[in-house]
């Protein structure tokens, strides 16, 4: 099963909680969630990788598990994990089947996935570094997704999002950030980050 969603969780959602602690069922019910991840590295790295033999070298494995936990809310850089953790990188890409067979890591956006949507999903570069986090593309349209933490904007902050949008004009723009306003730049609806998970099921 997929970790907890927004949706799931209601009123029991706490954004802060999520980033820190994520939202595998215990660490939400758990008084020291803390010491329950800490409990369930140990006994995912002992039990079920060591004991069930997917992998040979646990020290790697390890490295692996903190080199890794960098990429979070980031795209994956495989080959830069490799180096990291002086391992080949057909060993990383099965180390990450490995965490999610086990629910050790989750790739987005679980919704998605759990309503049979529909849509593919896409990182989206220039050649000039010019960026989108997540797009969305399927029968039911084209999304856009820039997702900021800061709770204020800069003009910069938009730049992905209306270059995007200059190539792909039906495209619905959407920048989640960590403010209390909502407003529109453009074509581009800013959407306070809490408010945005909340809505994610209708919008899509």
């Amino acid at each position: 099963m997929h970790p907890l969603t927004r949706v799931e969780l209601a009123d029991d959602f706490d954004l802060r909680h999520s980033l820190q602690y994520g939202q595998l069922p215990s660490a939400y019910v758990d008084d020291d969630p803390r010491a329950f991840l800490s409990a369930y590295v140990k006994t995912y790295l002992r039990e079920e990788v060591l004991q069930e033999g997917l992998t040979r070298n646990l020290g790697a494995f390890a490295r692996f598990m903190e080199s890794i936990s960098f990429s979070q809310g980031m795209p994956l850089n495989v080959s830069n994990v490799a180096r990291e953790c002086h391992v080949a990188r057909k060993v990383v890409e099965d180390y990450v089947t490995i965490l999610e067979d086990l629910t050790g890591a989750e790739r987005p956006p679980a919704h998605v996935a759990y309503r049979d949507l529909g849509y593919e999903l896409f990182y989206w570069r220039t050649s000039v570094g010019v960026e989108v986090d997540l797009v969305l593309y399927g029968e039911r349209g084209l999304h856009a997704f820039e997702v900021k933490r800061a709770s204020r904007l800069r003009q910069a902050d938009l730049a992905g999002l209306r270059a995007f949008r200059a190539d792909y004009p039906t495209a619905r723009c959407t920048l989640a950030y960590s403010g209390t306003k909502r407003y529109t730049e453009g074509a581009i609806e800013i959407v306070p980050l809490d408010q945005w998970l909340a809505e994610l099921p209708a919008r899509l």
